[in-house]
């Protein structure tokens, strides 16, 4: 399985975060889960501890993938958010690994869909968007809106200018719609050739590949795993 990544990877500082990103942030912690949440920070078995907790949801052979998307997903928070295309044979659990870190993300930072139209982010809310994980299951269901995804991954936002019939006049008028960005994209295919899709064209320079491969050890304890699941 592989990755391909948007912008230089980096982790997120609360001096990161810019005020106007800043009523995006959930509400503050209560004294005691700020303290939980420092230590666990300032681990210096963080990765390890994150790999543990991977691996305690069945991604087991998939840390590196899991640690990757997830700082993705972090970056949401970020004014230049990353761009994830999580890439493998059918059947190899790239879905159920997307789904596995989105799990990760609160509800509310997190917007999902099987298929987008072409037309359908250009008319979300202003702020609907806004340094939020937009993940989409197949690279197909996103084709439709490949351009919206494109500038919105690149421009970090989006508007369109619509006519509608005034109901008083009868006259065509001309609204304007503005959707802000940005935010983080995260898609699964089965084609290699998925980087040439116009999704991520205009971007391509920003992308890192991650290639990663599954020893039959892992897949033993993957199989282990889902085994359990269903006892």
């Amino acid at each position: 399985m592989r990755v391909v990544l948007g912008p230089e990877t980096c982790f997120l500082r609360e001096s990161e975060v810019l005020p106007e990103e800043r009523e995006h942030v959930a509400g503050e912690l209560a004294a005691a889960e700020r303290e939980e949440a420092l230590a666990f920070l300032k681990s210096p078995r963080l990765m390890e501890l994150l790999r543990e907790d991977f691996a305690a949801v069945g991604c087991v052979g998939e840390e590196t993938a899991m640690l990757i998307g997830y700082l993705g997903a972090l970056s949401r928070k970020l004014s230049e958010p990353l761009a994830a295309l999580f890439c493998a044979r059918s059947g190899a659990g790239k879905s159920n690994l997307q789904e596995r870190i989105t799990d990760f993300v609160p509800s509310e930072d997190l917007i999902k869909y099987t298929r987008i139209t072409g037309q359908a982010l250009f008319y979300k809310d202003e702020n609907a968007l806004a340094y939020k994980v937009l993940a989409i299951d197949e690279e197909e269901g996103a084709s439709e809106a490949a351009y919206a995804l494109r500038n919105l991954q690149s421009g970090g936002y989006l508007s369109v200018s619509s006519t509608r019939t005034d109901p008083q006049t009868g006259k065509q008028r001309a609204e304007d719609y503005r959707v802000n960005g940005p935010c983080a994209i995260f898609l699964t295919t089965a084609h290699p050739e998925a980087l040439d899709d116009p999704v991520f064209q205009g971007a391509n320079r920003h992308h890192r590949l991650v290639r990663l491969a599954q020893p039959a050890e892992d897949l033993h304890r993957q199989r282990e795993v889902r085994r359990g699941g269903h006892s």
